[in-house]
């Protein structure tokens, strides 16, 4: 059997890397790094999750725990697979969020499970956590339209890959490839996606952000976490106001006209990421007391808020 071990694969070849980041709540960023290789390799020692109906949505358990940045920890306990969108649901039992990892979810189809043909496996290889999608078709397609991804987490470094396999189902059109974060009303509250040219994509973070048309078969998404606490620790720290307070839907921070914002409720759970121009709304979160971190190019900034 051919190894699955990515690194000591021989005969890839670097196509591209496209370095695009952007900050967040962690003081950190992904980096988007897209190679492609000559041979996809599925394994074939996985354990099977078992799902048997296309729409089903089934999980599996792992004791182990992939932390997003190396800061907000998932543990593996709740894993789910889900063939609707070819994607990894990831739960946080402590604040709720849900982390998703999509593989090839063309957005105007629905990927299709064909009885005794397609399969979801997963096997742990050293830091790594492999959850393969085999014989994978779309709803209106001939049975022998079939697409293969393997999603691979580092519950070591915290990295994020993706590879596609064979693909012979012709969709095209806008795909979504990527992780996001979403809180325990599946609301987005931020995201790392691939977004345009599946070849030499940039990065997005929006839910709107897609590629052109799914990747070709041997390409591999790398999302890998860059550290930037030597750059945080330079950083001047400050604590500002924050006005009005308390808040009933707008607010703003004194002194600071541009930045990434992330708002925290009491909990420490995450409610708001995003890039910060003059105003955040805060309209739709509860009332209570919330805790704010703004980073911008020289400084570090603190805050808190209570939203009526």
């Amino acid at each position: 059997m051919a190894s699955s071990n990515y690194p000591i694969i021989s005969r890839t070849l670097l196509v591209f890397i496209a370095v695009l980041s952007f900050s967040s709540s962690f003081g950190q960023s992904y980096e988007l790094d897209v190679k492609s290789l000559q041979e996809y390799t599925a394994f074939l020692d996985g354990v099977s999750v078992g799902i048997t109906e296309s729409n089903a949505t089934d999980s599996f358990s792992l004791p182990d725990t992939f932390n997003f940045f190396g800061k907000q920890e998932y543990p593996l306990s709740e894993v789910y697979v889900n063939l609707k969108s070819t994607s990894l649901r990831i739960v946080n039992g402590t604040t709720g969020d849900f982390l998703f990892v999509y593989g090839l979810y063309p957005i105007l189809e629905t990927p299709k499970f064909i009885n005794g043909v397609s399969e979801i496996t997963w096997k742990k290889e050293l830091d790594w956590l492999k959850i393969q999608f085999s014989n994978v078709s779309i709803e209106g397609l001939s049975s022998s339209k079939l697409f293969n991804c393997q999603f691979w987490l580092n519950l070591d470094d915290y990295e994020v890959q993706i590879h596609f396999g064979s693909n012979n189902t012709e969709v095209m059109g806008q795909t979504i490839v990527g992780i996001d974060l979403r809180n325990s009303n599946l609301n987005y509250i931020m995201g790392f996606r691939a977004l345009g040219d599946p070849k030499s994509p940039t990065t997005g973070s929006t839910t709107t952000t897609f590629l052109d048309n799914p990747p070709d078969s041997g390409m591999v998404y790398t999302f890998q976490p860059k550290n930037l606490s030597i750059d945080s620790e330079s950083l001047t720290k400050n604590t500002i106001q924050a006005y009005p307070n308390p808040a009933d839907n707008n607010i703003y921070f004194e002194g600071i006209d541009q930045g990434f914002v992330t708002i925290t409720d009491a909990l420490g759970k995450v409610v708001i990421a995003s890039d910060y121009v003059n105003v955040i709304d805060v309209t739709n979160l509860q009332p209570g007391m919330y805790n704010v971190r703004i980073e911008t190019e020289n400084q570090l900034a603190t805050s808190r808020f209570i939203k009526l």
